[in-house]
């Protein structure tokens, strides 16, 4: 779980920010020495300053944002995800 969150961090505060709008179990993969890293970056947006407006819902139900189905997406729905990974483990 930590080696994950310093994933997601990693894509949240760089110069260049990245919102992942994917994050499930299945997209957490493990390495043979058991270290995490974060896969699958097909939906994957630079974030500007108003979060990711206007896209259509896309990604994995169970784990997304309510407000997502509205159409927003930011950091903050990569969080909801996460804490919805963090529940299943």
């Amino acid at each position: 779980a930590k080696e994950a969150a310093l994933g997601i961090n990693w894509l949240h505060s760089g110069k260049q920010q990245f919102i992942h709008r994917d994050l499930k179990l299945s997209n957490l993969l493990v390495t043979h020495d058991f270290h995490v890293r974060v896969a699958d970056f097909g939906l994957t947006r630079i974030k500007d300053k108003k979060g990711a407006d206007g896209d259509t819902p896309q990604g994995s139900p169970a784990y997304m944002a309510p407000e997502v189905y509205m159409g927003h997406y930011d950091e903050k729905c990569d969080v909801y995800s996460f804490g919805m990974v963090l529940w299943e483990m």
